[in-house]
């Protein structure tokens, strides 16, 4: 646990561990500690811990320091003549002074950065009772008028449970987005890592959200079938998504995490992840298969090996085949000195790898490796481990 405070010493409000890419410029509001469910075995995010609902009063009263808090921090723009907007000048003083404490820093980040969004953490905010919840919604939009898009994780298992009556009025008290981690719509490979729901329960969540009127972001991860159930994972993956009809499809590539239950399979021989190349091919399949309307799709994590992925469906469709196409053209010499500079941040796309210096610096850090008897695999397999 986090707990920020501010300049005076007074607690500010509490932070949990994670929070998605999308929503790093928003502002966290933790209504639960951990995760629910906290037993899919490629997931370590928490670990050791378990899981508690905070009360409608703790929340409240984060909510009110924030406001406070931001109620401060205007009044100190105001104090040196930025008529209370938070500007780099704002900024600057408050990192020069050193005085401002990290919750208040983080605070002025979020006002400067104008996003005015907001993310409900932990895991799965929505196991609330739909009153409760409701009415934190609507006293956060009462504090905080000026803010935009309301956000949090859900488990599908959790939204399946919830009457479409109910998620129609969290979305009414200024619930706007639901990020829901569907990772497989294979029922084979949803049992195997202990997802805890099936496609059919995914279909029902996905579904009952879009009616709602609740923006959906669904997040598939390839690699999750392994070798053996890649074909199967890309396809039913497809069809589930197809038939929900999310708004985003966010790409997160699996990761085989140390420590994890998923690790200890891996190393008993009990799952084999595909290559990378694989999961290349994987993406092509779950893509091709893809039949929808104005969904966005997003690699939008720095671990995905192909990150330029992004496009609206269906028009962008050939776009991004055409990508991974180019990417699946090359040699696997080529691939491989790719896939070495990406990790290794020397190069984030693949138009950056037609600098022929960046080529020529990666192929000579490589052959300098292989003739010291290092292995690529491990190397990369270490520089994953530090992005994550």
């Amino acid at each position: 646990m986090s707990v920020l405070n501010d300049p005076s010493g007074y607690p500010l409000f509490e932070r949990g561990p994670i929070r998605p890419p999308s929503e790093s410029a928003s502002l966290p509001i933790r209504l639960v500690r951990n995760c629910p469910w906290n037993r899919c075995v490629f997931c370590r995010s928490y670990a050791g811990t378990s899981f508690s609902l905070r009360s409608a009063q703790e929340v409240k009263k984060d909510i009110v320091l924030i406001r406070e808090t931001v109620d401060r921090i205007r009044d100190l723009s105001a104090s040196l003549g930025h008529a209370g907007c938070v500007t780099r000048g704002v900024m600057k003083h408050l990192f020069d002074s050193g005085a401002a404490s990290d919750g208040f820093l983080r605070v002025a980040v979020w006002l400067y950065r104008q996003t005015g969004n907001v993310f409900l953490q932990d895991a799965d905010p929505l196991v609330w009772k739909t009153p409760d919840l409701m009415d934190v919604l609507q006293f956060l939009r009462r504090q905080l008028p000026f803010i935009g898009r309301v956000t949090c994780y859900a488990r599908s298992g959790t939204l399946a449970r919830k009457p479409l009556e109910e998620l129609a009025d969290l979305r009414r008290a200024g619930l706007t987005r639901v990020h829901m981690g569907l990772e497989s719509g294979c029922d084979e490979v949803l049992s195997f890592v202990r997802k805890g729901v099936d496609a059919d329960r995914h279909r029902k969540a996905g579904l009952s959200i879009r009616k709602a009127g609740i923006e959906l972001s669904v997040y598939v991860m390839p690699g999750l079938g392994g070798r053996l159930l890649s074909e199967q994972h890309a396809r039913m993956s497809a069809d589930v998504v197809n038939d929900i009809k999310p708004d985003l499809i966010r790409l997160r590539t699996l990761h085989v995490l140390p420590g994890t239950a998923l690790d200890a399979m891996a190393r008993r021989g009990d799952f084999e992840r595909p290559s990378d190349d694989g999961i290349v091919r994987e993406i092509r399949l779950f893509i091709d298969l893809l039949n929808l309307q104005q969904t966005r799709l997003v690699s939008d994590h720095v671990l995905n090996l192909l990150e330029e992925l992004e496009g609206t469906l269906p028009e962008d469709k050939a776009r991004l085949l055409e990508t991974i196409d180019g990417y699946l053209s090359w040699d696997e010499a080529r691939q491989r000195l790719f896939q070495y500079g990406k990790y290794l941040g020397a190069v984030r796309y693949l138009s950056d790898f037609q600098d022929d210096a960046v080529c020529l610096r990666l192929a000579g850090l490589l052959e300098r490796l292989e003739r010291q008897g290092g292995s690529v695999q491990q190397v990369i397999a270490s520089m994953k481990e530090r992005l994550i």
